[in-house]
């Protein structure tokens, strides 16, 4: 169980023998291919940062119930304007 919460449940990272170091930059390589490149480009978001921010808040909070208000809490919280209106009309 550890190692499916440290590693992920992605399967060329769970079935393939990776290390800890190489399973990480899978991982990351399909996040920032299906995060940060299709979505971005898809509905055309030009501010990154405030976008990968709210995408750690709802990775952090899976499970859990949240809404647009908790967001702009939470981006509050480190000092960032917000800008949210921009992300609710996705």
């Amino acid at each position: 169980m550890n190692e499916y919460i440290r590693m992920g449940a992605f399967p060329i990272a769970a079935l393939g023998n990776f290390d800890q170091r190489s399973t990480y930059q899978i991982v990351e390589g399909i996040y920032n291919s299906v995060i940060t490149s299709d979505i971005t480009k898809r509905h055309n978001i030009a501010n990154f940062d405030l976008f990968n921010r709210v995408v750690r808040y709802i990775v952090e909070n899976v499970g859990k119930t949240f809404s647009a208000n908790a967001i702009v809490k939470f981006l509050k919280s480190e000092g960032r304007p917000c800008l949210l209106k921009r992300f609710t009309t996705i």
